[in-house]
């Protein structure tokens, strides 16, 4: 059964000249379970990166290949948690340059 669901924010900053977010605390409040993709978001794909220190990230695999979701914008996208298991800072990656700050809603779910 799944149980009450947590939203975190993780923020693309243009300003900084990249397509990555700022990190979310994954197992914080769950696992994260889905993205809720902002109305001007215009990346059509989005992958992710992970830590285990909060410092130094790499790009999270699934089956030999980078574990990417194709998105729009306006959208919930449903992630399949077992992925993120054992990785306690993640950060989403834009498949493209975003034309200004982008926030995108990480929704983490516990498991009861």
């Amino acid at each position: 059964m799944i149980g009450k669901t947590k939203n975190l924010t993780a923020t693309i900053d243009v300003s900084e000249s990249t397509t990555v977010s700022s990190a979310v605390e994954n197992y914080v409040h769950g696992q994260i379970s889905g993205l809720i993709i902002p109305g001007t978001f215009t990346g059509t794909s989005v992958t992710f990166q992970g830590s285990y220190d909060g410092d130094t990230y790499t790009v999270l695999y699934l089956d030999g290949a980078d574990y990417s979701m194709a998105v729009d914008e306006s959208r919930w996208v449903v992630l399949d948690p077992t992925v993120f298991y054992g990785v306690p800072y993640v950060k989403v990656v834009s498949g493209s340059a975003e034309g200004a700050d982008r926030e995108i809603t990480v929704l983490t779910s516990k498991v009861l």
